[in-house]
């Protein structure tokens, strides 16, 4: 078997000490590439997450920052037909035009 470079078995050179080391600044680039992997992997899927999270808990986020705006605290001991609470909303507000009711 024949090969370019000496080994123990053909009688070469013995070898050095740490010839199998890394450089440390290459350990450093391998060690920052799996973490920035591994952070990749745990990190990725939360953010792609969010949005799908937000769609989901909307109406609760709606009903708290707008309950005052959406409930109404007394409404009166009868009920009022939908004709008369647009004639009252229309006097109540001369520039306003009706689009659609009912």
């Amino acid at each position: 078997m024949s090969t370019d470079h000496p080994t123990r078995e053909t009688g070469g050179p013995p070898a050095v000490a740490g010839a199998g080391r890394q450089p440390c600044g290459t350990v450093v680039r391998r060690l920052a590439r799996r973490l920035r992997f591994l952070a990749g992997i745990t990190v990725a899927p939360l953010l792609l997450c969010l949005p799908g999270l937000v769609s989901v808990l909307s109406p609760q986020i709606h009903d708290s920052f707008y309950a005052d705006q959406l409930l109404v605290a007394g409404v009166g001991a009868e009920r009022r037909p939908l004709a008369e609470q647009v004639t009252t909303a229309l006097a109540a507000h001369p520039k306003a035009e009706l689009a659609h009711a009912g």
